[in-house]
């Protein structure tokens, strides 16, 4: 291919006595006697400046072939004023499919690119002890770009690159550099990216778009992209463009750039891809840059110390701190006031992840403000939905428990917090304290014990925060867990003298630490004794200053004394020689029943430690019109196929008019490839709603999918067309209709029919009459 271009300066015409609009662009295979036109610019169309590419024919693709830029005239009068700038004519036998930039030596990749690099220079910069290529200017009138030549692109090919921005000084977001590619020549250009965040629906996963900020790009970071499939070409070129900037600021840098079909497994992200073969991080190796020795399964973090690069590459908008004085749960937080994502690095995974929520707001955010909690399990280059956290009005301090689905479960498997858009600082707040992330709770001993004479057994205790080990009251008893400020055998305040200030409790938790019970309730007979006390009489799990008690105690444990604000004087408080000895594993997912708390006989079609794995694959398809036996659903009740309702599709449907409980539950469904579900929904008026949910955990907890509200105004039939939620799309997906009471009386009835879950968006649904 063949190909003649003329720069950004394209044709300017600005004086309005012109003899003949237009500039003639020809080309000549005799040396000039002849000459034959490849197009006609017109004056209207090029006012401002463009690019203008043009494709050469077979008789121009010649070795002696001349071209000529030339704007007839018909006499002596003024002609407007035209300027070319920076004009290219690159003959290309082959469009190459691999392109590597790494800029050690300037000019030596010079063919990969389209020669517009606006205000660039290759040298050592930024830390860098290689050339790159760097990308400033004091012009403002001007964009800074480096734009590449056409590449074919196929399915397998994917770019890497390093960026640095800013060379570490902030600039605002309208400052950033956009990765964009064109299929035509440069005529248009599309994000290699586009955002995607909430409320939108219809992209794989939410994800940022390819325009990077100097906020997490201060230093050089590798960034790999998938590419769209619309990129897919013969011919594909790439730039890298910053419209706006600062004079003489804000400059940018690029290096090791790299397009090609993609190393195994794309280095799992923890790579350089070099000739097809990976060149690993520190750390990871092989031929896909795997973890070299296994990385840590269990993380606790209470934010009460400086954060370690190793474990948290990436933190943007945080501080730790307090609210106003108060700690969320212990110590300090993690308060996310500016651009807010908290990366965590690899960990190797099986189980859980717990943290403790704040939201504050002033006034009612949008959708796109949610918090995304994602996790990555090829480095970082993309990102799957864990969770998303909206809230319309404040919150209390929540306590949130994930178990990790099983595609996160790997060997090295990084998580974030994200939240695309807020409305700053003042206006919108959030916090997280307490966060762990636990891939071994299910190998975990059933026995406790700890005599702290070598400090605390870090494997037995998630927090203590306030706590040290050592030497405490004048027993001097070495190895005490000791609390100051801020048997089991315990001593609180280290006196005799008994008192009532700042107790500590002894607790449990069957919740993963969402709520606290008190151990031991208060039993003390009486006319109306306590359902959680038998036929003895005791104390609570309380102890109070100037009490010294070993209680026989066998469930998660807190000894927990309280919030206290600096300049308190609580009294203090120790433990010793801890034993814990002999609930299933996430409950046996809905899909057993749990025996002695050690392990899950599983359902008929489940099976596996925890019972999640189908031992047959679900139904992947569901689509009933009632007319014979409803077999595709677990639960019907309160309705029954009928023929009434006479407005509904000819046979029978699903109609509900009976008192009770009026659900309908589905079997089991593989819905991970999931678009659409579509339902023909009538309800002859009723007050009540009807929830359409769905559940991922076999009926253990259900997530609202949508709620039909209905009005004189909507009795009518109408076919229901609903996207599938990311979080809904698992190979175990239940779904279930239902009809709220409080007293199991209803004001009218509701039919559905031809329920049906779709594999394509792209399917057609027909009108209604």
């Amino acid at each position: 291919m063949s190909q003649v271009g003329s720069g950004l300066g394209g044709c300017l015409f600005s004086d309005s006595n012109i003899t003949r609009n237009c500039v003639v662009v020809q080309f000549s295979t005799n040396n000039g006697v002849q000459w034959q036109v490849l197009r006609e610019l017109d004056f209207s169309s090029l006012l401002e400046p463009q690019v203008v590419t043009i494709e050469l024919p077979p008789p121009a693709k010649t070795p002696y072939t001349v071209f000529r830029w030339w704007q007839p005239q018909q006499g002596l009068s003024a002609t407007p004023q035209n300027i070319m700038q920076t004009m290219f004519l690159k003959a290309v036998k082959l469009t190459t499919r691999v392109f590597s930039s790494f800029f050690i030596l300037a000019g030596k990749h010079s063919a990969h690119w389209y020669g517009r690099c606006m205000w660039f220079k290759v040298l050592v910069y930024m830390q860098k002890k290689t050339k790159i290529l760097m990308l400033s200017s004091i012009f403002t009138e001007k964009p800074r770009y480096a734009e590449s030549w056409d590449f074919e692109v196929t399915g397998s090919s994917f770019l890497q690159f390093e960026l640095s921005m800013g060379c570490s000084k902030s600039t605002s977001f309208s400052h950033g550099v956009r990765l964009e590619y064109s299929t035509d020549c440069g005529r248009h250009w599309s994000l290699i990216t586009p955002e995607c965040v909430p409320p939108a629906i219809g992209c794989a996963g939410y994800t940022q778009s390819s325009i990077y900020t100097s906020t997490q790009y201060k230093r050089w970071k590798r960034i790999t992209v998938y590419l769209p499939s619309a990129a897919n070409s013969p011919r594909t070129r790439f730039r890298w463009i910053q419209t706006h900037f600062t004079p003489g600021a804000e400059g940018w840098a690029l290096d090791n750039v790299l397009l090609a079909p993609g190393c195994p497994w794309m280095c799992s992200g923890h790579g350089l891809c070099d000739n097809g073969r990976c060149v690993c991080d520190k750390g990871y190796g092989g031929a896909h840059c795997v973890p070299l020795a296994p990385l840590p399964s269990l993380l606790r973090e209470d934010f009460n110390e400086n954060l370690q690069q190793e474990t948290w590459p990436e933190v943007y908008g945080a501080e730790r701190g307090t609210l106003s004085g108060e700690p969320l749960k212990s110590g300090t937080a993690l308060i996310f006031k500016g651009v807010r994502v908290l990366d965590k690095c690899r960990n190797h995974l099986k189980d859980e992840l717990l943290f403790s929520f704040k939201f504050i707001t002033k006034g009612v955010p949008e959708r796109s403000h949610s918090v995304l909690l994602q996790y990555s399990v090829n480095g970082g280059i993309s990102w799957l939905l864990l969770d998303e956290f909206y809230f319309p009005s404040s919150t209390d301090c929540l306590f949130l428990h994930l178990p990790l689905p099983t595609s996160a479960q790997t060997n090295a498997t990084r998580f974030r917090l994200w939240q695309p858009y807020n409305s700053g600082k003042k206006e919108e707040v959030w916090v997280i304290d307490d966060l762990i992330i636990d891939g071994s709770s299910t190998h975990n001993p059933p026995v406790l014990i700890d005599s702290f004479e070598e400090g605390p057994n870090e494997s037995n205790w998630l927090f203590y925060p306030g706590g040290n080990t050592g030497l405490y009251c004048p027993y001097q008893k070495s190895g005490f867990l000791r609390y100051s400020n801020s048997k089991p055998n315990i001593n609180v305040g280290c006196t005799t003298e008994s008192s009532s200030a700042h107790p500590v409790r002894l607790e449990f938790s069957r919740d993963f630490g969402a709520t606290w019970h008190l151990l031991v309730p208060m039993c003390a007979g009486g006319p109306q004794p306590s359902s959680l006390c038998s036929t003895e009489l005791h104390p609570a799990s309380i102890y109070f200053p100037g009490t010294t008690q070993a209680p026989h105690v066998s469930i998660r444990f807190r000894w927990y004394q309280g919030f206290f604000s600096a300049g308190s004087n609580p009294p203090t408080w120790a433990i010793d020689n801890v034993y814990i000895g002999p609930q299933c594993h996430d409950m046996c997912n809905g899909h057993g029943a749990c025996v002695g708390g050690s392990h899950c006989v599983c359902d008929p079609g489940y099976s596996g430690p925890d019972c999640s794995a189908p031992e047959t694959p679900n139904p992947d398809f569901l689509k009933d019109d009632f007319e014979v036996d409803t077999e595709h659903f677990r639960l019907l009740s309160g309705g029954k196929p009928s023929r009434k309702c006479g407005i509904m599709s000819s046979g029978n449907h699903l109609f509900f008019s009976e008192d009770g409980l009026r659900m309908l539950v589905t079997n089991d469904l593989d819905l991970s490839n999931t678009s659409i579900f579509d339902v023909l929904f009538h309800v002859v008026v009723d007050l009540d709603p009807v929830m359409l949910q769905f559940s991922v955990d076999g009926g253990l907890t259900w997530g609202l999918l949508q709620e039909f509200l209905f009005s004189n105004s909507s009795n009518q039939a109408r076919l229901v067309a609903l996207e599938i939620p990311l979080r809904a799309r698992t190979s175990s997906t239940r779904l279930r209709w239902w009809q709220p009471s409080e007293n199991g009386h209803f004001f009218s009835p509701w039919v559905i029919d031809q329920s049906c879950r779709k594999k394509h968006i792209e399917h057609k649904f027909k009108n209604l009459r």
